[in-house]
């Protein structure tokens, strides 16, 4: 029993080196993580101050180092604008970073230019970036008092102009807002192709309805509403009567499709 009771007891003491020893080498450990989390958290706020700059100078360089620079700026798809008028619009030069230049940004630049529809910005590679343009097509002349200005299907004013050029036939606008909503009175005049043809001007009456300005100085009065309906039914009437369209009458379609009046 003594034996034993020694032996126990050793065996206890001994067990209390072990656990001793196991606690001390966890205080050591922790000392360390401590010591190597001061140090990361040193690196890191000492790294960007020291070699930031370097490396993003160095990040910079690469493409002018293999060649991705820009060289050639490709241009094509206008007509009204010149290369002078688009290069006008970008902040780009030869020899700029082809990577660094923000592609989307450049076409919100080029597409704010009123003649400007929509553009197309790419790179190629080695060297190029290739810009397509899409020119706004006038289709309409808004006369607001003494001014005049180019407009599109939409309405959207692209230009002030003194005269219409030349040559080109564009359907004449009049009344406040008249570019705004012109479309919409065309495609309903559309369906009736004898009238459609004919026409040079459109006239707005206050907010409620249109005058057509056809050739050889006819005025077509449009109801305010029914508008392809009036017009199917005078143009199932008119051509019979062809004679209907004289010089200088004034067609009053307000009253259809019960009646209409010609007045000449």
């Amino acid at each position: 029993m003594q034996y034993k009771y020694q032996q126990h007891k050793k065996f206890k003491k001994d067990g209390m080196k072990s656990n001793f020893w196991k606690v001390s080498w966890l205080i050591d450990c922790s000392k360390k993580l401590f010591a190597l989390t001061v140090l990361g958290m040193v690196a890191t706020i000492v790294y960007p101050w020291e070699l930031h700059n370097d490396i993003m100078s160095f990040k910079d360089e690469i493409p002018s180092k293999i060649g991705f620079v820009v060289n050639d700026i490709n241009i094509q798809g206008y007509e009204h604008l010149t290369p002078e008028d688009i290069a006008g619009l970008i902040t780009f030069n030869p020899g700029d970073n082809l990577y660094a230049i923000p592609i989307d940004t450049v076409r919100a630049q080029l597409e704010s230019h009123p003649w400007i529809a929509s553009a197309t910005v790419e790179r190629v590679l080695p060297s190029t970036i290739h810009i397509t343009i899409h020119e706004e097509r006038p289709k309409a002349v808004f006369i607001n008092g003494n001014e005049r200005f180019f407009v599109n299907d939409d309405g959207k004013i692209i230009e002030k102009i003194s005269d219409v050029p030349t040559g080109e036939n564009y359907i004449y606008l009049i009344g406040k807002e008249a570019n705004l909503s012109y479309s919409n009175i065309l495609d309903e005049v559309y369906e009736s192709e004898e009238i459609y043809q004919r026409i040079e001007g459109l006239v707005k009456i206050g907010q409620r309805r249109w005058d057509l300005k056809l050739k050889d100085n006819i005025t077509v009065k449009l109801p305010q509403k029914g508008v392809m309906t009036s017009l199917s039914k005078f143009s199932e009437i008119m051509r019979d009567n062809i004679d209907f369209f004289k010089s200088g009458s004034i067609i009053d379609l307000r009253f259809m499709p019960e009646k209409f009046y010609i007045k000449y």
